[in-house]
């Protein structure tokens, strides 16, 4: 059943409002719906698609910025991946409809529609404070009733907004909390509704994806103490095969650069590493995961599961190997202002090593 915009809403009152909220709600056994959400915490606008079907199924996939999310939760499993970083989580089914733990995406907590996932909207309006029916407002180019709930928190106030049209659909849910050093403020739009589609299981399951790598996994320092030999055995290259760095590296001089994918001193390092090298010959190593200030570097076998993985205190990280793959001098980070020193260093290094 598609649900078609009603033009004029005379409710008269929140009662009556969330009444017919209820009894839209208590015929859906399966819903798919447009997502739109705007937040203070996020720059730009997130758009997302959201199915679920009743008792515990979701599927959820989000865009917002640097954001490409897709959830799926069934009785069996919850799966999280997020495509830009490459990473996946996976969670112990929570058996029954609601927002499922995430680990990987800010987005999806401020974008699903949580109240859609309830038996109605009143069941998650604010308690103990005020509730006030605001009149008939469109939402969009649907005429909706809006109602407003406002109470006092033991250090602050939240108030919610909601439109509800005349059929009992959400349309619009408004959130404001306001405490002595913050305010959040959320927005979520809801469109394009579909009621009681015919769902299969597979929309709600979804496969590992291959070469990404889970967002829990234990770590183990990268060896990287001048003198030692350096402990990498196996990577995947671009062409999707594996092979040993160690036994890569043997023969010639090498120049290893650790670079963080979001790290600005690594990307200026990685476009100016031929000015840097001197000729030496240079590998660039690209972690799947980790922060501004560290690097994970993660190796993976050819079906995408994981061998180990290896943490660096930064980056970028440059690592200066002899013929042997054995650490003859090793430099944390990177400033453009100093790529000659750098380069000079290098070269310095590099004529005692064999």
């Amino acid at each position: 059943m598609v649900i078609v915009p009603m033009l004029f809403v005379f409710a008269g009152s929140a009662d009556q409002a969330f009444a017919r909220n209820a009894a839209f709600m208590s015929k859906v056994q399966s819903m798919s719906v447009q997502v739109e959400a705007t937040s203070n915490e996020r720059q730009g606008v997130g758009k997302a698609f959201l199915l679920i079907k009743k008792p515990n199924s979701i599927a959820f996939d989000l865009k917002w910025g640097d954001e490409d999310v897709s959830v799926r939760a069934s009785a069996k499993t919850i799966l999280e991946v997020e495509r830009n970083s490459r990473l996946y989580s996976e969670h112990e089914p929570i058996g029954v409809l609601g927002l499922p733990p995430m680990n990987l995406s800010r987005g999806v907590r401020l974008s699903l529609p949580t109240a859609l996932l309830r038996k109605d909207v009143k069941s998650m309006m604010p308690q103990g404070g005020t509730v006030k029916y605001l009149g008939s407002e469109k939402t969009g180019s649907v005429a909706s009733d809006h109602i407003r709930a406002h109470s006092k928190l033991q250090m602050g106030e939240i108030t919610v907004d909601v439109w509800i049209d005349g059929q009992g659909a959400l349309r619009q849910y408004d959130i404001q909390v306001i405490q002595p050093m913050s305010r959040f403020v959320n927005s979520i739009k809801l469109s394009n509704y579909k009621v009681n589609p015919t769902t299969n299981p597979g929309q709600f399951t979804m496969a590992l994806p291959l070469g990404y790598v889970p967002f829990v996994f234990d770590t183990e320092p990268l060896v990287i103490s001048q003198g030692q030999k350096l402990k990498i055995s196996n990577l995947v290259g671009l062409d999707g095969k594996s092979f040993d760095l160690v036994k890569w590296l043997v023969g010639k001089k090498t120049l290893m650069v650790v670079a963080g994918k979001e790290c600005l001193p690594s990307q200026n390092l990685v476009s100016n590493i031929a000015e840097v090298s001197g000729g030496v010959r240079t590998v660039a190593i690209l972690p799947t995961g980790g922060k501004k200030t560290g690097a994970t570097l993660t190796l993976l076998d050819l079906k995408g599961d994981v061998l180990k993985s290896t943490s660096t205190p930064s980056t970028p990280l440059v690592i200066l190997l002899d013929s042997k793959g054995v650490v003859g001098q090793v430099w944390i980070g990177f400033d453009k202002a100093n790529i000659q020193q750098l380069a000079y260093e290098i070269r310095t290094v590099s004529a005692q090593l064999k």
